[in-house]
């Protein structure tokens, strides 16, 4: 889930977590992460992206995915895609989930975290 600038996300994430979770079966988990910005900036995270791109600024930008998705889509030649580039691009930052890892912590530590915690006490 994104935020789309959003600061109170994450309250609504864990109102959903807590919603899905009494509904759900004994033994299944439902569980709902904060992406700092658009997931566009995740798939960016796995790329290497123009020199005179800033992660930092990537960052920063309230608006990622027009600002700087969509340009390095259509510098890849990927926008006439189905979903403008992004099957292509997420494909290949997959193979790199380390570098996102890297790039991102907040995000992705944050959601790995909580795996951790979840399966440790499924399964203990």
């Amino acid at each position: 889930v994104d935020r789309d600038g959003n600061p109170n996300r994450r309250t609504s994430l864990n109102m959903l977590e807590r919603k899905a979770q009494s509904r759900l079966p004994n033994g299944r988990i439902f569980l709902a992460e904060n992406a700092w910005q658009e997931i566009e900036v995740w798939v960016l995270a796995g790329h290497d992206l123009p020199a005179n791109w800033s992660w930092q600024s990537i960052r920063s930008e309230i608006n990622p995915k027009e600002n700087y998705f969509l340009p390095f889509a259509k510098l890849r030649g990927l926008l006439d895609e189905p979903g403008q580039g992004r099957k292509t691009l997420a494909s290949e930052t997959a193979g790199r989930y380390w570098r996102v890892r890297q790039r991102c912590p907040e995000d992705v530590l944050a959601l790995e975290e909580k795996l951790k915690m979840k399966l440790s006490i499924s399964s203990g």
